[in-house]
């Protein structure tokens, strides 16, 4: 008998509140789940639930008590196609805002750093 697949990932969300866009202050709640990542990437593979998995963890630590606030993030990525989809799905962050940056001889899949209190 085979096991069931593990349904972790499709369960698991992470809640960012809008707080900041051209036209003023938002107080909208987004959820981010893998599901919606997929859409947006086009696929599941396996970069995309290891930049998901590792993105939940790293925004949860660094916003431990509040909302995820994603106009406060900026983020290095490695150049992966997935990682990247990952990286700005999930933080927000673009390149146009100098928010977002790929680095290929890092010794990590990303950085990510709270602009207000300088945490990575």
């Amino acid at each position: 008998m085979a096991a069931a697949p593990c349904t972790c990932l499709q369960r698991a969300t992470l809640s960012i509140l809008d707080t900041d866009f051209s036209k003023g202050i938002l107080r909208h709640h987004q959820s981010v789940d893998l599901e919606n990542l997929t859409r947006f990437h086009g696929h599941r593979c396996d970069g995309l639930a290891v930049g998901f998995i590792g993105l939940k963890t790293v925004l949860y630590k660094l916003f431990p008590d509040s909302v995820i606030d994603p106009t406060n993030l900026r983020t290095v990525s490695q150049p992966a196609p997935c990682l990247v989809d990952a990286t700005t799905y999930m933080t927000g962050a673009r390149y146009p805002f100098n928010t977002f940056y790929t680095i290929r001889d890092m010794p990590y899949l990303f950085i990510v750093h709270r602009a207000d209190n300088g945490r990575a």
